[in-house]
């Protein structure tokens, strides 16, 4: 995965989105059963959760999960939760 296609599946996924749920997208639950707790703790619909977890699981799939975490630390144009939330997370790797 390049950077540009990594950035474009950040996007589809949401930079927020992604600290946030890191666990849905990085745990071991089946595709269907991660759209469905995404859909349970979010006002997402069915179509958009589904979305978001084949291209979060395709950033992580690909081995960019520090890339990812360092670019949404980096953002200028994300909340500071999410940004010191990636911060944290790429501590842990």
């Amino acid at each position: 995965m390049t950077d540009e296609e990594m950035l474009r599946a950040l996007h589809s996924v949401g930079f927020a989105a992604f600290v946030a749920h890191f666990d849905i997208f990085d745990g071991p639950l089946s595709n269907a059963d991660a759209t469905a707790r995404l859909q349970e703790r979010t006002a997402w619909t069915a179509a958009g959760c589904r979305t978001r977890v084949n291209r979060a699981r395709a950033v992580l799939d690909a081995g960019r999960k520090a890339d990812a975490y360092d670019l949404i630390a980096r953002s200028e144009r994300t909340t500071d939760a999410a940004r010191s939330r990636a911060r944290a997370l790429l501590a842990t790797i």
